[in-house]
């Protein structure tokens, strides 16, 4: 309902953005007469956009998204933590040797690379022979056996753990 003494305004000069072209209005041309409507290329253009906007909206892609930087983001405030309590004690490196030994297998000849400051507490704490390596960082663990080499970092750690919440 329009309003008494309301008159819509139409202003004397109407700029036609998508043709970029002008036209002079005279006060009693009505909004319709100065902008035609669509053609089929504007038509065309409309249905792409809104196609695109559907695909970018879709929920579930949405959700995925948005559920996967949120682990990354936990991941690595994870990762600050487990350093954190690294340096204040070192022999936490040993949990993550038990672990990776136990990713390694049973019965296998074993010899663990840890960093020379994480073997330097290690040391006798483990059933295994350790190995000072400075290409190894604080908290990173190499697990080398016959069949190969396991390594886990303590990003790689901290993702797990909280893919692990996650999923759960």
């Amino acid at each position: 309902m329009i309003p008494d003494g309301f008159a819509p305004f139409v202003p004397r000069v109407a700029i036609v953005r998508s043709r970029a072209q002008t036209a002079t209005v005279e006060p009693d041309t009505s909004v319709e007469e100065v902008l035609p409507g669509p053609d089929a290329t504007d038509r065309d253009a409309v249905a792409e956009f809104r196609d695109e906007v559907a695909r970018s909206c879709d929920e579930t892609q949405v959700a995925a998204s948005v559920r996967e930087r949120a682990i990354k983001i936990a991941g690595e405030a994870c990762a600050r933590a487990l350093r954190e309590a690294i340096a204040r004690n070192r022999l936490f490196v040993a949990r993550f040797v038990d672990d990776a030994i136990e990713a390694a297998g049973p019965g296998s000849s074993r010899t663990v690379r840890l960093s020379p400051i994480d073997a330097a507490a290690c040391q006798g704490r483990l059933g295994t022979s350790v190995v000072a390596d400075e290409g190894v960082a604080p908290g990173e663990v190499v697990v080398e056996t016959e069949h190969g080499k396991i390594t886990a970092t303590v990003d790689q750690r901290a993702l797990l753990l909280v893919r692990a919440v996650a999923d759960s």
